[in-house]
């Protein structure tokens, strides 16, 4: 069963001690650390394949900073499940978590306040996201009292937006990205973030080796309650269609426009554009495994919604512990929940995923 973990550095510490088990079970693994700001870093496991190298798989978490606990979970699950399966020609690795500081502090967001993924931009941060406008003043950092007055402040001004826009143009305006208001939620940044150009480059090494790659992105908050998403890109509709046919998990998603809300500087869709441009002839498949924790539909987009924006205050005002505990317990039910049963449930679905992923690649024995 997943195991999701208090705080940033216990988990570090759970997985440096499962690497140091890998080691002494006969395994060639080896941990880098590349410095990004203070005493983050950006770690990168490597597990070489015990012969050749014919094919690489990658797993990354933690782009959404406080998404890498489940993240972490999945890794020790892939460890536990899936490493002794592999075939000889397979090399590992693993990028535990892209943003460290987001993790830390129980966070999406990087030390500037950026979502990363929105911040691999595919038009030189150009986009204009004019929807957001009219929630700007919503989402700007205010004072509160109490978690009470901030509760009631939101469902306040929350409900003046809906009556005069609609739910649909709200998800809109708050989950394609901005670049004007730093201090916002969903802000894309306007120049590549440190950890984004570290994976961009991290990619274009290993296409330049012509090793076929397989890249698995880990994510939570997002989609059916107790239900993990496989969602292809749309670069992939033909590997989508067969992958539906033949591969046994029940939500393979990627076909239509409305399989997922629309993002703009999202880390897959930048490295397939990578591939296109400059390695079109490779080998080359990444998807994204998202675990739904409360569900779908308004009510819980709202839920959601407040935990940003509770968060969002905490880290711009200065807020009484109250607050300040409140706004992470928020974060923590909507993207690291520890119910027993969803923590079971992830683990199937991981487990059967990654199963029909693998098998798919030929990736096992």
């Amino acid at each position: 069963m997943f195991s999701i973990l208090s705080n940033y550095k216990t988990a570090n510490n759970v997985l440096l001690a499962k690497i140091n088990k890998l080691k002494k079970a006969g395994f060639t693994i080896s941990l880098q650390k590349h410095p990004l700001y203070e005493e983050y870093t950006l770690d990168k496991i490597t597990i070489k394949s015990k012969r050749k190298t014919k094919h690489r798989l990658v797993l990354s978490s933690g782009l959404h900073g406080v998404e890498g606990f489940v993240g972490h979970a999945a890794i020790h699950s892939f460890f536990d499940t899936f490493l002794d399966t592999l075939n000889d020609y397979t090399e590992v690795i693993i990028f535990p978590t892209i943003n460290p500081y987001g993790m830390d502090t129980h966070q999406r967001t990087n030390i500037h306040n950026v979502d990363l993924n929105r911040n691999f931009s595919k038009n030189d941060f150009s986009s204009e996201n004019s929807k957001y406008l009219k929630v700007k003043e919503f989402v700007e950092p205010k004072e509160y009292k109490n978690a009470v007055t901030m509760n009631s402040s939101f469902y306040f001004e929350l409900g003046k937006l809906m009556k005069q826009n609609g739910i649909n143009y709200l998800n809109e305006a708050f989950l394609l990205g901005q670049n004007f208001q730093e201090n916002g939620i969903y802000y894309t940044g306007t120049k590549y973030e440190p950890e984004t150009q570290f994976i961009m480059n991290e990619f274009h090494t290993f296409m330049k080796t012509k090793v076929p790659l397989t890249w698995i992105d880990i994510h939570s908050g997002y989609g059916p309650k107790d239900q993990m998403s496989l969602i292809n890109s749309q670069y992939e509709i033909d590997v989508t269609n067969d992958m539906i046919e033949h591969c046994d998990y029940p939500l393979i998603l990627g076909i239509n426009d409305n399989d997922i809300y629309d993002t703009d500087g999202d880390i897959i869709e930048k490295l397939y554009e990578i591939k296109d441009s400059k390695y079109s002839k490779l080998e080359f498949y990444a998807t994204t495994l998202e675990f739904g924790t409360t569900g779908t539909g308004s009510i819980k987009s709202i839920e959601s919604l407040k935990a940003l924006i509770a968060r969002n205050n905490v880290r711009f005002i200065e807020k009484n512990q109250n607050i300040k505990s409140y706004a992470i317990k928020l974060m923590k039910k909507q993207f690291a929940p520890k119910n027993d049963k969803w923590r079971q449930k992830a683990n199937q679905d991981f487990i059967q995923a990654m199963t029909a992923i693998l098998t798919y690649k030929k990736l096992v024995n």
